[in-house]
């Protein structure tokens, strides 16, 4: 297409001179040269996008919890303190409500169900809080976790799976069922796993909650 308006441009102002080529370009040809503007800009956008977007160093989902405000936040501050790395760099979602199995929640964005997936598929989850029954939900999905009893665990109680201590157990009764810290074994940064372990250990020595009253 801009081939050919410059083809087009070069036959009609053939016999003029310089300033009436740019007379004649502005006056015929400036929306030509408008769109033609907006889609090399549309493009460096979407490639300086595309090149200089940094993946993040960790990435935490919660689904199905009631969060207190500022949890989230207080986390994602003082892990990426932890690990030396700017605040966007370490990621706390707890935007993951949906329903699976017997659970049944109304009001909800269910397509958080197939972000969460598609998200385990391509390794970008590196940690999940979740129920109990949710995991063993991923387990019927074929989901795996990283096993944590070579994790620095302290007094946490560990989570047995099949024989496997596939991650530990936060609160025993949360909504009536136990609430889980699990790594999928998909996710790309496991020494860190083991840092964000040890960092939730912490919490909980001191007497952090991450739910809700």
């Amino acid at each position: 297409m801009l081939k050919s308006w410059i083809q087009d441009i070069q036959e009609k102002t053939s016999d003029m001179s310089g300033r009436k080529k740019v007379s004649y370009v502005v006056t015929y040809y400036w929306y030509h040269v408008l769109i033609a503007m907006t889609v090399i800009a549309l493009v460096v956008l979407f490639l300086s996008h595309l090149l200089l977007r940094k993946d993040p160093e960790f990435t935490c989902v919660v689904v199905n919890q009631s969060m207190n405000d500022t949890w989230e936040k207080n986390v994602e501050e003082e892990f990426s303190k932890e690990l030396g790395v700017s605040v966007d760099s370490v990621v706390v979602d707890p935007d993951y409500h949906f329903s699976y199995d017997n659970v049944k929640l109304e009001g909800v964005n269910e397509s958080s169900y197939e972000k969460f997936f598609l998200k385990w598929q391509y390794g970008e989850l590196d940690a999940v809080i979740l129920p109990e029954s949710f995991y063993q939900h991923c387990v019927k999905m074929s989901g795996r976790f990283f096993e944590v009893d070579k994790m620095d665990t302290g007094k946490m109680k560990i989570y047995e799976d099949n024989g496997n201590y596939t991650a530990v157990v936060l609160e025993e009764d949360y909504n009536g069922e136990r609430l889980l810290l699990a790594f999928p074994s998909s996710g790309k940064h496991k020494e860190t796993c083991g840092k964000f372990l040890s960092f939730i250990k912490n919490i909980q020595k001191q007497g952090g909650s991450n739910n809700e009253d």
